[in-house]
């Protein structure tokens, strides 16, 4: 249906689930499909919120075409908006992570285009990188698969999201670990 709409130029009226599971419908002008990270998204002006939006296609549980055109927003408006920000939670970045990796996940880290504004440097045998973002969902969860091999140096908040998410994880087999179950 998203492809139909893009086509013809329509809108579109979608039940989406986004990642708190919270239900809506909303009428959107799809721009364009975006595959990123093994899924699919639809960027789209969101007529509801009043703001482009990217929304992943899975999470699109219904998809009504509309015979209302589509509004248009102009590329330097969409490439401001999905691209100033780290991964698939676009919008201004409010935030600079500072990163420092070590060991095998500093030449990794180096070798890996995380955001067009990035910087990096090594601090010898540290890989130090900043990174613009806005929401931290998707930058949390890649830095807690990086484990041991990167500390946060900031902001604090950050730190403090993945210390709390990493924290849970231990929870989650802590008792089996005082139980001698490993």
């Amino acid at each position: 249906m998203a492809a139909t709409a893009l086509i013809e130029g329509k809108r579109l009226t979608i039940h989406y689930q986004d990642y708190r599971s919270q239900k809506t419908r909303r009428q959107i002008s799809p721009l364009k499909l975006v595959h990123y990270a093994d899924n699919w998204y639809l960027d789209a002006w969101c007529h509801k919120r009043k703001a482009l939006r990217a929304f992943m296609l899975a999470r699109i549980h219904r998809a009504e075409l509309d015979q209302q055109k589509a509004i248009t927003v102009p590329a330097e408006q969409q490439a401001d908006h999905f691209a100033d920000s780290y991964g698939i939670f676009a919008g201004k970045a409010k935030h600079l992570a500072k990163l420092k990796f070590t060991g095998p996940a500093a030449r990794e880290a180096e070798s890996l285009q995380w955001h067009p504004a990035q910087k990096g440097e090594w601090q010898g045998r540290h890989y130090l990188l900043e990174i613009p973002y806005n929401d931290d969902r998707e930058l949390v969860r890649t830095l807690l698969g990086y484990g041991a091999d990167v500390e946060i140096l900031a902001p604090t908040a950050l730190k403090k999201r993945v210390l709390t998410k990493a924290k849970q994880i231990v929870g989650n087999y802590e008792s089996d670990w005082r139980v001698g179950r490993f």
